[in-house]
């Protein structure tokens, strides 16, 4: 019984050099563009967040058990900052040398 030899003179299949080429710089376009869009689309979502112009501080409790929400809100024109409660409260922010607290802007104030 005789058993078939494979064939040594044949050569595997390769693809033109172009082909592989084209095919090579289609999947890498087809990656960056994939990326591009994901990185895109979460800007977008960023983008359309809403923006937070207050921040809350801890709650105060008073004797009776009920709650005192404070927050911190900016005066646009002097961009001093205030502490103001839902009671109705409001004072300018000190920091821990008793001076008024403002906010950094573009003008340097």
């Amino acid at each position: 019984m005789s058993y078939a030899t494979p064939r040594t003179d044949a050569k595997p299949r390769e693809l033109p050099a172009p082909v592989g080429i084209a095919a090579a710089v289609i999947f890498f376009a087809l990656v960056l563009w994939l990326v591009g869009h994901a990185l895109g689309h979460a800007q977008t979502q960023a983008d359309a967040e809403p923006t937070i112009t207050h921040s809350s501080l801890a709650p105060t409790y008073t004797h009776d058990g009920e709650i005192i929400r404070w927050y911190v809100l900016v005066d646009p024109d002097t961009d001093v900052e205030y502490l103001v409660n839902d009671r109705g409260g409001c004072c300018p922010r000190l920091d821990a040398n008793g001076d008024v607290m403002g906010t950094l802007t573009e003008r340097g104030v």
